[in-house]
C-alpha cells in the first residue's frame, strides 16, 4: 500500500516539473517570436506559444495526469 502512495507522490512531481518545463518553453517561444508593432500581437504571440507548447507535451502530460488518476483511485478502493 505505501507502494502505491509513493508512486502517487512520484507522479504529482513529475507533473509539476512537467508544468515548469512547459512554462519555460511558452516563455522562450514567445521571446523569440514577439513583435512590437501592435498591442494585439501580444495576444496572438501568446496563444502561438501556448499551442506550440501543447503541441509538444500533450501526450506526456495526460499520460501522467490519467496515471495519476488511475493510481488515486486504486489508492483509494
Amino acid at each position: 500500500m505505501a507502494t502505491a502512495y509513493v508512486i502517487d507522490l512520484l507522479l504529482l512531481m513529475m507533473l509539476h516539473l512537467l508544468l515548469f518545463v512547459m512554462i519555460a518553453e511558452m516563455s522562450d517561444f514567445y521571446g523569440q517570436n514577439r513583435s512590437r508593432v501592435h498591442w494585439w500581437t501580444f495576444f496572438v504571440t501568446w496563444f502561438a506559444s501556448l499551442k506550440h507548447t501543447y503541441l509538444r507535451y500533450w501526450q506526456l502530460f495526460w499520460g501522467i495526469l490519467i496515471l495519476r488518476v488511475i493510481f488515486s483511485i486504486l489508492i483509494n478502493i
